[in-house]
Parts: structure tokens; C-alpha cells; sequence
């Protein structure tokens, strides 16, 4: 079985509200919480999720774009909308950019402790940094997405502003590599959302 990731046409329901949650959950403790910087905090909890056990938050696909790794389902309905998250956010587009607010208060019941725990830690350790931090915290060497961008050839052309965006999605399976343990439930959590998605197509 492969590490690699699948192709998302659609969010699941309990992803939209556990995604739609999460944000209403952010942008009650961050503020102004804007697109740019609420994309890469999603992934950034995806990222420390499956390096904790394995399993991402959200299993959101994320694509190796210039500023890092985005959503697009997440970016293009922020963006458009919001449309798929209009029960959760409303977006205010202001001098800074799509500023995010919340469309009603925050539901834990799509969350384990441990995802309480997670979100806890990301707002207390990266909540009053800038979007720009963000990014750079996202483009390390070491990062995922660094290795891809590179792997792929989009280092010079992100880094000359030739191109915003490119098709390459970001296999987390990678961050568990060396891990057997973690690495199968990856693998396993991967299958279920590809026969969830099946049995709803």
C-alpha cells in the first residue's frame, strides 16, 4: 500500500464540519484572522497531527503552492464565497485581504481531546505570529513542501513570481516515513477516506 495521497473533488460532510469548526474555532481566538494566514495554520495542524499519531486532523489534499501548502477547496470557497462553509464563516474582504469571522460559535463535537489539544497549541504558539512567519515556518528547508517545490522543479519559478500555484500535492505520509506504526494508520486512514468517498459517489 502506498503513502501516496488521493485526489479530493469534494469534502465529506464530517470534514466540512470538522474543517468549517476548526475555522470558527481560530478566528474566535485570532484576530484578524485572515486567508492567507487561517490556510496555513489548517495545514499546520494537519502537519502536527500526523506526526503525533499518524492521522491527519482534516485530510484536507494540499497543494505546493508559492506561499506554501494550501487547501483548495478551503482557498477557493473563501475566496468565492463563502459557499460551502456559509453555515460556519463570513468573509469581509477589507484594505488587508478576505478577513474570516465566525458565522456562530464553535461546536466541539467533531473533536478527540487530542485535537482540542492540538488547536490549543497552535494558537497559543503561533496565533501572534504574521501570515509571513507562517509561510517561512512553511517553506523551511526541512519542510515538506520545500522538499517538493525542489523535487519538482517550482523552487525558482515560486521564487521569481513566475507562478502562484501548481498541481503538486503534498503526500503527508511522507512525515511518517521512517515510523512503520504511524505510517500504517496513514496508510489505513487514507483507504477508508477513499472507500467513504466511493460508497458516496
Amino acid at each position: 500500500m502506498t503513502l501516496g495521497s488521493f485526489s479530493t473533488t469534494e469534502l465529506t460532510r464530517d470534514q466540512l464540519e470538522k474543517v468549517g469548526n476548526a475555522i470558527i474555532y481560530l478566528a474566535e481566538r485570532i484576530k484578524p484572522l485572515y486567508k492567507t494566514k487561517l490556510l496555513k495554520l489548517l495545514y499546520l495542524l494537519d502537519e502536527a497531527s500526523v506526526k503525533e499519531v499518524g492521522i491527519p486532523m482534516f485530510a484536507l489534499e494540499y497543494r505546493a503552492w508559492r506561499m506554501g501548502p494550501v487547501s483548495k477547496e478551503v482557498y477557493v470557497d473563501i475566496d468565492d464565497g463563502p459557499h460551502i462553509f456559509k453555515e460556519h464563516i463570513r468573509v469581509i474582504r477589507d484594505d488587508q485581504g478576505d478577513r474570516v469571522e465566525p458565522a456562530k460559535a464553535f461546536d466541539d463535537g467533531e473533536f478527540s481531546d487530542r485535537d482540542m489539544r492540538l488547536m490549543e497549541g497552535i494558537v497559543a504558539s503561533l496565533g501572534r505570529h504574521n501570515a509571513r512567519d507562517l509561510v517561512d515556518i512553511t517553506h523551511d528547508k526541512e519542510s515538506l513542501w520545500y522538499q517538493l517545490a525542489k523535487e519538482n522543479d517550482l523552487l525558482e519559478a515560486f521564487e521569481q513570481e513566475q507562478r502562484n500555484t501548481s498541481d503538486v500535492v503534498l503526500d503527508l505520509g511522507r512525515l511518517v516515513a521512517d515510523d512503520p506504526f504511524k505510517r500504517g494508520l496513514f496508510a489505513e486512514h487514507q483507504e477508508f477516506l477513499q472507500i467513504h468517498r466511493a460508497l458516496r459517489g
